[in-house]
């Protein structure tokens, strides 16, 4: 399992982190984390990507703490070691993370991981989830579990062809009636969650191409103008792989993951797969 803690990511840096001096490996056997230096070496393509599946492991983006200025890097996982580094090299390419402009790195509440510990099963990890919901938030057990199942589909999103939509539908109860505190819970379990209230700028539509985040959209004001328009047809066109949206001018890719929260959305409702709760 990845852990996460709230990064404000920056420009990357050309150096490799201990993510532990030592402890348990991955895989549950002892011994030392090691994290290599690596040198640059010349490549052919440069690609920039937020996630990639290699052959004895994984690169998940994170956020690195190693600087005065947190940024973004890869985690390197696989059986034997785990390595925190600023890009890899693979098959004649070399990758690189996201670079978020200043908007991004003053504005955004991202939250991205930064270590990597002991996974239980699923079914574990499903039950210690709707146990942390109980202790929050008071929701029917029926919804519990709905909203505990939402934690899941976002960690696969690379791998799905349909992205879930978490529709919160409390809407009306009195102020403190617990919207915030289960949108708030889900910020810091969702993977790569990004928690926005009010209207979306224009400026996070291109969010979704760039890092594959969880959306968390809290009080949600669709109201009939241009850019309210512009906001349902993202929503719409969110929920399919390879659908992309006009938005200021340019073709933007918004599929993952969403949280919406407040306005009523039944003009969405038969474009995505919600998950009332």
């Amino acid at each position: 399992m990845i852990s996460q803690q709230a990064a404000a990511p920056n420009a990357a840096s050309p150096t490799a982190i201990p993510l532990h001096e030592s402890g348990t490996r991955p895989n549950g056997s002892d011994g030392p984390f090691v994290v290599e230096r690596r040198e640059h070496k010349s490549s052919h393509d440069q690609v920039t990507t937020d996630f990639y599946a290699l052959p004895d492991g994984l690169v998940e983006l994170v956020g690195r703490h190693d600087h005065a200025e947190s940024a973004l890097g890869f985690l390197i996982w696989n059986a034997e070691r785990v390595s925190v580094v600023d890009h890899f090299e693979h098959d004649g390419s070399r990758y690189t993370p996201p670079v978020l402009d200043e908007k991004f790195s003053k504005c955004l509440n991202l939250r991205l991981p930064s270590e990597v510990k002991a996974c239980p099963t699923p079914a574990e990890f499903f039950l210690e989830i709707s146990q942390l919901i109980r202790s929050y938030v008071d929701l029917p057990e029926s919804s519990i579990c709905l909203v505990a199942a939402s934690f899941f589909p976002p960690v696969f999103v690379d791998k799905l062809a349909v992205a879930s939509y978490l529709w919160i539908y409390w809407i009306y109860g009195p102020p403190g009636s617990g919207k915030t505190t289960l949108l708030r819970l889900l910020h810091c379990l969702c993977r790569r969650s990004v928690l926005i209230a009010g209207s979306v700028s224009s400026w996070m539509l291109s969010l979704p191409a760039l890092l594959r985040p969880t959306l968390l959209l809290d009080e949600l004001c669709l109201s009939g103008t241009q850019h309210s328009h512009a906001l349902e047809c993202w929503l719409r066109a969110g929920s399919a792989r390879g659908v992309p949206v006009t938005a200021q001018g340019k073709l933007v890719d918004s599929f993952g993951a969403k949280v919406l929260c407040r306005q009523p959305l039944t003009q969405l409702c038969s474009a995505a797969p919600f998950i009332s709760a």
